[in-house]
């Protein structure tokens, strides 16, 4: 649709691809295809094969994929000039935006193309930034931008900005930015800092991307919309976030901008057009409180004038001026939000200061800061003009009312009228002079200060002056003058009359004498004028004046006058509630419609409708009076009034009403009437639903078979929702909507062709729906063929096997599974759900089952069900093969009748994780099974705590019962075992199993055991006992328990082995008093290294046993000779080791000596001099004697002539020193001891 002006609307349906109604604007953005030039009134499209944008600026750029970007004149003859070629990064790209800044000097492109191989679903932006001046163009990676402008503190004038979002990835990595970066930056002077920011996008957003940007330069914000409707609103100074929310559940594709509110419009896919906007109220304390930014909250407050932010910028206000800062206070009250700050306070406060010699007063600041951004309010202009007055500048005065910088004021006149007398610029030839309140200024009204003057004049009540102006004067704006004093309202209208009259206003001013019910100035006004009854607007003026002022002459004027708005005339009628003035004034036009519409609105009479209609036989006529039928709910007549009407446009109405009165044999008549003109799917359908409803099924049939628009499918579902099955069932045979018939026969117990329906639509949705009906009629037949159909889908298995179970068939249900095995897509659930079903209706065929297909099993989903059902042998099978050992072992020992088996617990028992179960299977066995204890131990031996285990035993009086298993673990040497074993062979007696566990595990309480059998009746039980005791170091203990039992030999054996010299003695005199000398002599023998040779000799002697103790003392003879020997030789070879060293030392030092003396004399060649004490020379002189040997008692021997003595003569020497020390110990002094020396040594 497109409107090229707003005095001649045009209307024309063009194929487009796209297209944009810019807000604010007359023309439409048409992205389009034009094969053929369409001419049209004021409004030209060139013909063009490339996809082209028309702006409202009459600029259309052409865009297509891989061509130049091209801008020409939408409404003048010129071609499209190119303005620049696009870059590389935008090859294959669909283009999605296109941007110019306010100065058409920057120029951006937009395009969109797949994304990185690596993450395709996350669309690439390209952006192209080309500047008009510099003809160069930059590629950026973007998905929006757009450009806005900020004045910048420090520079003239207000700078460019480019503001673009990205989302880029990067090994794996999504980066979303935003950035603002200020276009053609001066170096050297202010300019915007580049910003940026991040783009937080939620999880469930990964893949959104920004699709557009709006700036609003009302609060200077960034909106960033994407493609699944995230706005993202951030503050351009700053690109601080402010805001993020979803706006639309719908993907958008559009946005525009709105001005006039600071925000924007956007599109999304269902069509809906959305307006955003900032809440005013709010936003600024969202800011300071919740996102904790005060800086921001009063800037967005200063920029927008929003309010919120009072407390902030009072306090700002005070800060800023109890630190002396009155220049920055000034600019922040002439900035402040709403003017909170612009009040007489705040002048005060600046008043209050003292002033600083050779500084500008703190007030004067502030006024010229106010001056600078605008007008002064009333008490602002009244102290400025009283400071201005006190110095005499009236030329400043002058000029700042010539600016309309001072708001003029009653107080403001009196000030002036007392102190100065004000005239203005240059007068003129023609002028004029304006006394207000004794202030004469002599005014020139070609000058802009005449409109000034007029409104002074006005608003001081100088009607007169006014008037007076207003019909001699002609040097000034007609319309600004109009305007003015309509807006002023003046008590007497003549000075607006004046203008009007003078310069063609005469609508304008009708209609505002009228409005404001001026009457007595209508009547003057038309008195005056000698046209009156030829005059339009005069013949409107009067009849409207009558009523409102005389009604009961409104309808006279009516007859009488013939050149008046008719149509406007009636419209206020009615509007004055005139309905049959209103009704004769469109009837005496032919203005039947609005004539027909009072009739039936404001007086509310159909039958007078229907009168009128018949006697003027109009269409228009008879559609009105079937639209007012219609809402009066009277159908039939409303539907024969439209078929008078041939109107065919309220079909949507006529059907709506024609179905909730269920009047569907005229809605038959009126459809067939509309067919013939309107070709819309919704007449054929309500056609076709219409004659199911009157049962008209052969018309039916034929029409689906006549050519139609008809939205079938939507008509089937209709008719089977309002269980019209047979007419749906032609409908869907028709369209071969399998699905939809296989229901719809459902419906009508047609099961077999249900089911041929269901195959054809092969939808598991329609197998399941007749499965169900068919197991409700107990067809199970049919019910298997759709069921085989159903459980190949693992989804729909257990929906269907529990309808089956909640309609108690169990055997179809089993039949239907077991014939679903042998399915070629038989899946586990098959498998298990016929499980299931084993275990709650046919649990003799459960085990079989698991046996044959426990690899094909959900095992989890039926172990609970076999526990459910108490199936504990299956339990245990089950749960061995699914590896749960523990659960296995826990089920075959609480549910032993059913469940045990020996050889496969022990197969369990060993593969369990929890060794407490190790324990329980022993209590288990020990009550249940104790026959089979030690086979089951046998298998938990490296498992088990023996310790334990006897601890178990023993508490349960069983000991014995293990007996073969703590003999199989004693090689442990475990005390508890070893405890145990003794206590049973104790008690049964066993004295060589006791020997032979004490003899070979000896981690047991040796004392206790000890203590325990020494008093035992049988005499190798008390010898066991004197042996611990020896083991335990108990010499005198064990040595007592042999006495006491005659066990002489260990006694002494117990002696030999305690290395106690004492306790060996003392057996010896035990032995001599009881009279026993064998065992007297073998204890010298056993005993020998213990038994003292003197005090053996004593006892022997003194008790006669010298005989039993001869063995003993020739062995001590025997050993101590031997030792002598070996001291003897010991001492011998380290004198010889002694006297070999000593010889080395004096060789050595003898052949230094010898290289000393021949280094001395070897010059002169002389022999070397004989050492000292040396009796031959060096070449082999005599040596000197050696020294007579003596000792022993021998007289000294010859040094020469006697054959040189060995060692052996040394050693008979010592051995008799020794004999002789050893017989005189022994008191035999008689030479008896020559007897030890062996003949041949008797020297």
């Amino acid at each position: 649709m497109i409107k090229p002006n707003k005095d001649q609307a045009q209307s024309k349906v063009h194929r487009s691809d796209s297209s944009w109604l810019k807000p604010h604007s007359s023309l439409a953005q048409i992205k389009f295809r034009s094969k053929s030039n369409s001419a049209q009134p004021n409004f030209d499209l060139k013909s063009n094969s490339n996809p082209m944008w028309l702006d409202s600026t009459g600029a259309q750029s052409n865009l297509k994929r891989s061509s130049p970007t091209r801008i020409g004149s939408a409404l003048s003859d010129s071609e499209p000039v190119k303005v620049f070629d696009r870059a590389a990064n935008l090859t294959n790209n669909q283009i999605i935006n296109y941007r110019c800044d306010p100065s058409e000097k920057w120029l951006v492109l937009i395009g969109i193309a797949p994304g990185a191989p690596e993450r395709p679903q996350l669309v690439k932006g390209n952006m192209q930034l080309f500047s008009v001046e510099q003809q160069r163009s930059q590629a950026l990676e973007a998905h929006a931008a757009s450009f806005a402008t900020f004045k910048v503190v420090g520079k003239e004038n207000p700078s460019t900005l480019i503001c673009f979002a990205s989302k880029t990835t990067n090994a794996g990595q999504i980066t979303s930015k935003l950035h603002v970066i200020e276009l053609g930056a001066q170096p050297g002077k202010p300019g915007f800092t580049k910003k940026q920011a991040d783009l937080f996008f939620p999880p469930d957003f990964a893949d959104d991307f920004p699709v557009a940007m709006q700036i609003s330069h009302k609060y200077s914000l960034i909106y960033v919309i994407t493609k699944l409707g995230l706005l993202f609103v951030y503050d351009l100074e700053t690109a601080t976030a402010v805001y993020r929310n979803r706006i639309s559940p719908d993907p958008i594709f559009l946005t525009a901008e709105a001005s006039t509110i600071g925000g924007f419009y956007a599109i999304n896919r269902r069509g809906q057009v959305l307006l955003a906007a900032v809440n005013e109220a709010t936003i600024v304390p969202f800011v300071s409180s919740q996102l904790n930014n005060l800086e921001l909250a009063v800037s967005l407050a200063k920029r927008g004038n929003l309010p919120g932010a009072e407390n902030l910028v009072v306090q700002r206000f005070q800060e800023l001026f109890s630190q002396t800062k009155y220049k920055e206070a000034a600019e922040l009250a002439a900035e402040s939000p709403q003017d909170i700050l612009r009040t007489p306070e705040t002048v005060a406060k600046f008043q209050s200061v003292p002033v600083q010699a050779g500084q500008t007063p703190p007030l004067l600041q502030y006024f010229g800061t106010l001056l600078t951004r605008g007008k002064l309010n009333a008490f602002e202009s009244l102290e400025l003009s009283r400071l201005v007055v006190n110095q005499n500048k009236k030329n400043l005065l002058e000029n700042w009312l010539a600016e309309d910088k001072l708001e003029c004021s009653e107080e403001l006149g009196d000030l002036v009228k007392k102190k100065a007398f004000v005239k203005w610029p240059p007068e003129s030839d023609d002028h004029t002079l304006l006394n207000a309140g004794g202030i004469r200024a002599r005014l020139p009204f070609p000058s802009a200060n005449n409109f000034k003057v007029r409104s002074s004049a006005a608003k001081t009540g100088q009607i007169k002056e006014v008037e007076r102006v207003t019909r001699e004067s002609n040097f000034y704006d007609p319309e600004k003058t109009k305007n003015f004093l309509m807006e002023a309202k003046l008590p007497d209208a003549r000075p607006l009359i004046n203008v009007c009259d003078r310069f063609g206003f005469v609508p304008d001013l009708t209609h505002f004498l009228y409005t404001n019910n001026m009457l007595r100035y209508i009547e003057g006004y038309v008195q005056k004028n000698s046209a009156f009854s030829g005059n339009f607007n005069l013949q409107n003026l009067l009849i409207l004046t009558s009523i409102k002022a005389d009604p009961s002459r409104v309808m006279d004027y009516i007859n009488r006058l013939d050149n008046f708005d008719g149509p406007a005339v009636g419209e206020v009628a009615i509007e004055a509630q005139l309905y049959e003035e209103a009704f004769a004034i469109f009837k005496k036009f032919n203005l039947n419609v609005q004539a027909v519409n009072v009739l039936l609105d404001n007086i509310q009479s159909i039958e007078r409708a229907v009168e009128f209609a018949f006697r003027v036989e109009e269409d228009s006529v008879w559609s009105q009076v079937g639209k007012a039928q219609l809402r009066e709910g009277l159908v039939s007549e409303a539907i024969e009034s439209f078929i008078r009407a041939d109107d065919a446009t309220q079909f949507l109405d006529v059907i709506r009403a024609a179905e909730d009165s269920n009047i569907y044999h005229d809605l038959v008549k009126y459809l067939l009437m509309v067919r013939q003109t309107v070709k819309e799917p919704k007449v054929d359908s309500e056609l076709i639903y219409a004659y199911a409803k009157i049962d008209r099924l052969g018309e039916i049939e034929e029409f689906i078979l006549m050519p139609n628009v008809a939205n079938l499918q939507n008509v089937g579902d209709r008719l089977f929702d309002d269980a019209l099955y047979e007419a749906a069932k032609i409908i869907f045979t028709f369209i071969s909507n399998w699905a939809k018939l296989a229901s719809t026969l459902v419906k009508l117990r047609q099961f077999q062709g249900a089911v041929d329906a269901a195959r054809k639509a092969n939808s598991s949705k329609t197998w399941k729906e007749v499965c169900f009906a068919c197991v409700d009629a107990e067809e199970f037949r049919l019910a298997q063929i759709c069921g085989l159909n159903i459980i190949v889908q693992v989804d729909d298995l257990e929906e269907v096997s529990d309808y089956y179970q909640n309609r108690g068939c169990f055997n179809e249900l089993i039949s239907l599974m077991e014939s679903g095995l042998g399915l070629e897509r038989a899946h586990m659930g098959i498998f298990t759900e016929l499980g299931v079903l084993y275990a709650r209706y046919r649990p003799e065929k459960l085990m079989e089952h698991i046996k044959l297909f426990s690899t094909r099993l959900n095992i989890p989903k039926l172990i609970r069900v076999c526990d459910e059902q108490q199936h504990w042998q299956e339990l245990t099978y089950l749960y061995i093969q699914y590896d749960e050992f523990d659960n296995a072992a826990t089920t075959i020992m609480n549910h032993s009748p059913d469940a045990w088996d020996h050889m496969q617990f022990k197969d369990v028992v060993i593969k369990v994780a929890n060794v407490e179960l190790y324990y329980k299977a022993v209590h288990f066995y020990l009550q249940e099974h104790p026959d089979l204890i030690n086979d089951l131990l046998h298998v938990l031996v490296l498992r088990v705590d023996h310790t334990r285990v006897v601890d178990i035993m023993r508490k349960a009086g069983h000991l014995h019962l293990v007996k073969p298993y703590m003999v199989a673990v004693q090689s442990n040497n475990v005390a508890a075992v070893n405890e145990a074993l003794n206590e049973i062979y104790v008690e049964e007696e066993d004295y060589d199993r006791l020997r032979e566990s004490v003899d070979m595990h000896d981690n047991f309480d040796q004392i206790g055991l000890a203590q325990r059998i020494e008093k035992h009746e049988l005499l190798e039980m008390r010898r066991i006992a004197a042996y611990i005791y020896k083991k335990a170091g108990r010499w005198k203990q064990s040595i007592a328990l042999s006495k006491k039992d005659n066990l002489y030999k260990d006694a002494m054996e117990t002696c030999s082995q305690s290395g106690d010299r004492e306790l060996s003695e003392e057996l010896l005199v035990y032995f001599i008093e009881k009279g026993k000398k064998e065992c007297f002599s073998s204890c010298l023998f056993i005993c020998y290294d213990l038994i003292r040779p003197d005090v053996a000799l004593e006892l022997a002697w003194m008790n006669n046993m010298l005989d039993f103790a001869f063995p003993y003392l020739l062995q001590f003879l025997r050993e101590y000779t031997s030792k002598v020997d070996e001291l003897i030789k010991d001492k011998i070879e380290a004198q010889n080791e002694v006297k070999v060293k000593e010889k080395q030392e004096k060789d050595l030092v003898t052949q230094q000596a010898c290289l000393n003396m021949y280094a001395q004399l070897l010059p002169l060649a002389l022999p070397a001099p004989p050492m000292p004490g040396v009796g031959a020379t060096s070449m082999g002189g005599p040596y000197p004697a050696p020294p007579p040997m003596a000792g022993m008692g021998m007289p000294p021997v010859p040094p020469f002539g006697m054959p040189p003595m060995g060692t052996h003569f040394v050693n008979v020497e010592l051995r008799i020193k020794f004999l002789y020390e050893l017989c005189f110990r022994e008191q035999r002094m008689d030479g008896s001891w020559m007897a030890y020396i062996s003949p041949s040594r008797q020297v």
